[in-house]
């Protein structure tokens, strides 16, 4: 299945949150002004099925309801080993941009190098 080409606006509560998916591609979509996520993908999910390629997410927010107490949260928050995660930009979020957990791999090892549209990138958000 392929979430393709949408624009979320305003999303109240996220936009895409997968919770027990697999074999989902979420590609080149426009996420913007949504509170705490604009893709969650939960542990739930199968891991190493799910590709997030060239989305854009502006202003992922914190909610107005979670004033008082912390909870983090990201514009792309990864609760697990994805197929492919690439080409993705996080900008303005008033929290994180990128939330991996667990990691994702190893510092040492020696990737092949990602080409420029392969990278993704995290610009004015928070933390």
């Amino acid at each position: 299945s392929k979430i393709q080409r949408c624009v979320f606006s305003d999303s109240q509560a996220g936009a895409i949150e997968l919770r027990g998916a697999s074999e989902i591609e979420v590609l080149d979509n426009t996420f913007h002004k949504t509170y705490r996520t604009a893709v969650w993908v939960t542990k739930e999910s199968v891991p190493g099925s799910i590709t997030i390629r060239g989305n854009v997410a502006m202003e992922t927010l914190r909610h107005p309801r979670d004033i008082g107490f912390f909870r983090p949260f990201a514009a792309f928050l990864l609760e697990l080993q994805l197929r492919e995660l690439s080409g993705n930009v996080a900008a303005g979020s008033t929290g994180s941009g990128f939330v991996i957990r667990p990691s994702v791999g190893s510092c040492d090892a020696n990737p092949p190098a990602l080409r420029h549209e392969e990278l993704n990138e995290a610009v004015a958000c928070v933390t």
